[in-house]
């Protein structure tokens, strides 16, 4: 099961670990859930989400306001929105 407090943890540590990425911003978070983007330069990020209660896993990559990329997790599988 997928959970805030760790998602929030591997995302700081990307944060301090991996060059390319500039900032760490919380979106917003609930007894339930979790949002965090990963900055890497303007205009461009991954969007990470939690759903605690639906044991949900959300990653997009963001160019523009747009998904140019995703994976997700739910109810036990695995779902790719690739590129175009």
């Amino acid at each position: 099961m997928y959970n805030a407090d760790s998602l929030l943890s591997e995302a700081r540590e990307v944060y301090d670990k991996v060059w390319f990425v500039q900032s760490l911003k919380v979106n917003e978070r609930t007894d339930s859930t979790l949002s965090v983007r990963l900055h890497i330069r303007p205009g461009l990020f991954v969007h990470d989400f939690v759903g605690e209660m639906t044991d949900s896993l959300y990653f997009a990559l963001i160019e523009g306001n747009q998904r140019i990329f995703g994976i997700d997790h739910e109810s036990g599988y695995w779902h790719l929105h690739p590129f175009k």
